[in-house]
């Protein structure tokens, strides 16, 4: 049960937009993905890269698999560099860092669009492990401790953390294939017709849906990002079942319902950006 900001605590409130910050900073910064390589080439700055990927019969025949469903193919490829060079009190890396070798247009690219790259791969399958971290943070924190919960233009709400649960849902007939060659083992995202997800939620009260968080959104590309750019999403369920909102594939629960929410919401079609 939430309750609007007012009322005195004994427990300062967590706001869960800089918690989610902070461990997304985390999550990003240990995961061994891109350690010791950098960004060399891209299908972006260079469309030809999927003409030559398709000329090697096992990448092609690997992209011929893939769902019918797919209309957009991004190839990214990276390349070992000596992780040595790094200043020890520098911060680490939350974004895919470009090798000194790669061509301007790849040095051009936006911090949004490394970052897309970056956190897609995260990602990847990563919806449990970014649950698990919240988890782990809660179950250090006090009996009673409330979690600050700002949702768009709402007024800000104070959630217990006991009523916190978990939503699985399913990505159906994804839109978007993502190839990353020259890791330790090629990764390849978009891959599946079918992929299970999940998704953080909190309960709210009986006249409003529930509220969601999920830090491995940006694995369906940029319409994974939230309301205000974020690299992760946070508002109400029925939003990210919404056609309106982008996503690259059917979006649809797992469980039909959950007395947290009131709202009826169902399957959403919706097209990658």
């Amino acid at each position: 049960m939430s309750t609007s900001i007012g009322t005195s605590q004994e427990l300062e409130p967590i706001g869960l937009r800089k918690l989610t910050t902070l461990l997304n900073y985390e999550r990003a910064t240990s995961d061994p993905c891109f350690q010791g390589v950098k960004l060399m080439s891209s299908s972006v700055t260079d469309p030809k890269m999927i003409q030559q990927l398709t000329s090697v019969k096992a990448c092609r025949d690997l992209i011929d698999r893939a769902p019918p469903s797919i209309n957009r193919k991004t190839i990214w490829s990276t390349v070992a560099y000596d992780p040595t060079h790094r200043n020890n009190s520098e911060f680490l890396a939350a974004t895919c860092e470009i090798h000194p070798l790669a061509s301007d247009k790849v040095k051009a690219l936006a911090s949004a669009q490394r970052d897309s790259l970056y956190y897609g791969l995260l990602g990847d399958e990563g919806c449990w492990e970014a649950i698990a971290l919240y988890e782990i943070f809660f179950v250090h924190c006090e009996r009673g401790q409330k979690v600050s919960i700002q949702v768009g233009k709402e007024p800000p709400h104070l959630v217990d953390l006991s009523d916190h649960f978990i939503i699985e849902l399913k990505i159906q007939h994804p839109k978007i294939l993502t190839v990353v060659a020259g890791l330790p083992e090629t990764s390849v995202n978009g891959f599946r017709d079918e992929q299970a997800h999940a998704v953080l939620a909190f309960s709210a009260d009986p006249s409003s849906p529930g509220i969601v968080v999920d830090m491995s959104r940006l694995q369906y590309g940029d319409s994974g990002r939230g309301d205000y750019g974020e690299n992760y999403y946070l508002g109400r369920l029925p939003t990210i079942l919404n056609p309106s909102r982008s996503c690259t594939g059917i979006l649809c629960l797992s469980i039909p319902s959950h007395p947290g929410f009131t709202s009826p919401v169902g399957r959403s079609d919706v097209s990658g950006k």
